[in-house]
């Protein structure tokens, strides 16, 4: 069974501006996921990496001081597909069909989705998921524990957040920081790239905390700094 590594991005952002390409402790953001998915994809042979975003052009510039191993591929999307109302599961299909358009010889057996605003997952986190998803024949999706749960909400004077509650029993609150979801390609390839969705029932892999960082505003970016900072002197 052979793996097919998908991190797929966008070069806009509405919350924070260029996201995907701000300097965070010396790398573009993107580069941390995409260095560890390359450390793990090391233990699958014949595994491929594809890096599928609409702004091309600055992940050539932004690579200039990185090195990509061979299984790597950089992959254009087009304008249209990152933007409303398309998802990472609606790219994610797109490079799936363009890759068997262009390789009729292509068996991958499974996607290994990894989401690049998640700079603190690490290679062993990715194997892991993988491992889980081949022993249980099941999606696997990465989630972490939260202590509680923010709504924001808009009013005339703003927006403002307050904390989430009902009164429905549940076991524990997890939020979803994908960091990586794995499933079978075929998942994806029997559904329309307009319409195209994650198995929305997947078996859990428990990120701790400390790499569970999903970079949405300035706010993330900052923690997700502080953290690295201190996992470099550790």
């Amino acid at each position: 069974m052979k793996p097919l590594f998908i991190l797929p991005f966008k070069k806009n952002s509405s919350r924070l501006l260029n996201k995907n390409f701000l300097d965070l402790c010396g790398k573009p953001l993107y580069q941390w996921s995409l260095e560890q998915t390359q450390e793990a994809s090391k233990q699958y042979p014949g595994s491929k990496i594809i890096v599928a975003t609409d702004a091309l052009e600055e992940v050539l510039i932004s690579s200039f001081k990185h090195t990509y191993d061979n299984n790597v591929e950089l992959v254009k999307l087009p304008e249209w597909l990152a933007q409303e109302p398309y998802q990472l599961a609606s790219a994610t299909l797109f490079v799936i069909n363009d890759l068997f358009n262009r390789d009729v010889k292509a068996d991958f057996d499974y996607l290994v989705m990894v989401q690049v605003t998640n700079p603190l997952i690490l290679a062993e986190d990715i194997i892991n998921c993988i491992e889980l998803y081949k022993n249980n024949k099941r999606s696997i999706r990465s989630f972490t524990e939260v202590d509680r749960i923010w709504i924001q909400s808009k009013t005339i004077s703003g927006f403002y957040c307050r904390p989430y509650s009902n009164n429905k029993p549940f076991d524990f609150l997890i939020q979803s920081c994908i960091g990586v979801l794995v499933e079978d390609i075929n998942n994806l390839r029997n559904q329309t790239v307009r319409f195209a969705a994650f198995d929305c029932y997947p078996r859990s892999y428990m990120l701790p905390k400390e790499r569970a960082v999903d970079i949405d505003n300035e706010m993330d970016f900052e923690y997700a700094k502080i953290l690295l900072k201190r996992r470099e002197k550790l």
